[in-house]
Order: C-alpha cells, then sequence, then structure tokens
C-alpha cells in the first residue's frame, strides 16, 4: 500500500473511527452513571438501616426502664409511629403489660397529628392512658420518666429529626426540669384525651365518605371500635 491509498483509507476511516469512539465513550458515561447511582441508592440504604437500627436501640432502651418501674411512667413521644417503629413499639407496649399490676399512674403525651393516632392507639389499647397536644411538635424532646427517679432521653441524630439515642439519666435536676415540661403539656389547653381527637378525625374521614376499613388502615382504630366512638 503506497502514501496515497493510506492518505485515502485514512480519510475514509477517520469518520467510522470517531463515532466508535464517540459510542465507546458515551458507553463508558453511562456507565458510570449507572454505578453512581448503584453506590448512592446503597449509601441510602445503609443510613435508613442505621437509622432504623437506632431509633430501635432509643425505644428498647424506653422498654427497659418501664420494666423497672413501681409507681409511675410519663412517657413523651413527638414523633411515634416513625417507619421502623412497630417490633420496639410492640416492646414498649409488652413492657407495659408486665408492669400492669405495679403501675398504676402511666400516661404518654404525643402530637396531636392525625399521621400519629396508629401507634399512639395501640399504647391506648395496652392500657396507657394517651393524651395528644398541639404545643408537642415533630423534633421536640422526647423523654420518659420513670417513677420521678429514672429519666430517658431520646437524643435525634440530627437537628429535626426522631430520636435514635436513648440516655438514661438519675438527675434530680434533670428530672424535676422534664417534669415540669411534662405538667405544662398535660395541663395546657391544647391537650386532650387521644380518643376525643382521633373520633374527630374518624368523623370527618366518615362524612366525607371515608370507609371503616380505609380509617381503620390509617389510624389503626378497628371499625367496630370507630362506631362505638361515634356513637356516644
Amino acid at each position: 500500500m503506497n502514501l496515497v491509498e493510506v492518505q485515502r483509507f485514512l480519510e475514509t476511516a477517520t469518520p467510522v473511527l470517531t463515532v466508535m469512539v464517540l459510542v465507546v465513550s458515551l458507553v463508558i458515561l453511562w456507565r458510570g452513571i449507572v454505578e453512581e447511582q448503584q453506590r448512592r441508592r446503597l449509601i441510602e440504604r445503609l443510613e435508613a438501616s442505621r437509622a432504623a437500627l437506632s431509633r430501635a436501640n432509643y425505644l428498647l432502651t424506653v422498654a427497659h426502664a418501664v420494666t423497672q418501674a413501681t409507681e409511675s411512667v410519663y412517657f413523651v413521644s413527638s414523633t411515634i409511629e416513625e417507619e421502623g417503629d412497630e417490633l420496639p413499639l410492640q416492646r414498649l407496649i409488652e413492657a407495659r403489660q408486665r408492669a400492669m399490676g405495679r403501675v398504676k399512674d402511666y400516661r404518654a403525651i404525643v402530637p396531636r397529628d392525625a399521621l400519629r393516632i396508629k401507634g399512639a392507639y395501640e399504647l391506648l389499647t395496652s392500657g396507657v392512658e394517651v393524651l395528644v397536644s398541639g404545643r408537642l411538635a415533630f423534633g421536640d424532646l422526647n423523654f420518659t420518666i420513670i417513677d420521678g427517679r429514672i429519666a430517658v432521653l431520646g437524643v435525634p441524630a440530627h437537628k429535626s429529626g426522631p430520636s435514635t439515642v436513648g440516655l438514661a439519666a438519675h438527675s434530680t435536676m434533670l428530672i424535676t426540669l422534664l417534669q415540669s415540661w411534662y405538667e405544662i403539656l398535660l395541663k395546657d389547653e391544647q391537650t386532650e384525651p387521644l380518643r376525643e381527637f382521633a373520633t374527630r378525625i374518624i368523623a370527618m374521614a366518615t362524612k366525607q365518605g371515608t370507609p371503616p376499613e380505609l380509617i381503620e388502615a390509617r389510624t389503626g382504630v378497628p371499625a367496630q371500635v370507630q362506631r362505638e366512638w361515634l356513637q356516644r
């Protein structure tokens, strides 16, 4: 092949080679994007798993403290019924049931939020006096006071997130401060029994034509209980 033929070959092949290089570059870029998305999804799943595990540890710390109660338990949670709360919340309910013969004063205050009714109703059915507060906002301090001598603080991993770390404390000053805040919530005009609040929500949903089965799925309140509450 002489120089002229080589030159003609290169002139003919160059556009093809350019297209091939472009295609290969696009494939590499596309694979890089896909791999980056996969890495991000993996990181998100790992973060979600870590958060769920930490959240469970907090609620299980509360449940363990409840088993030691002999007189009173005051439970204040602004983030009840977070995703992944089902099992640790059940442990908390089981701890309440074990303490039922000993503890006569067991009260919980949760946000006055229709989205929080389901978890709160589970506490109510276990024998806990559940109140809802309009002053309790998402991300507020979560705590439990046991017999006026042990406090379990819920510490969020992020500024506005749910509690993920449970710290048990025996500080008299800290317990006094938490008790004062609890009393403020308890006596506030925006605080009312869960049953009254849930009944209004159920009545509104029923008036809008929402089937009892769907209301039960959203609130955890069985259809039969809904009818009983609405009749009173």
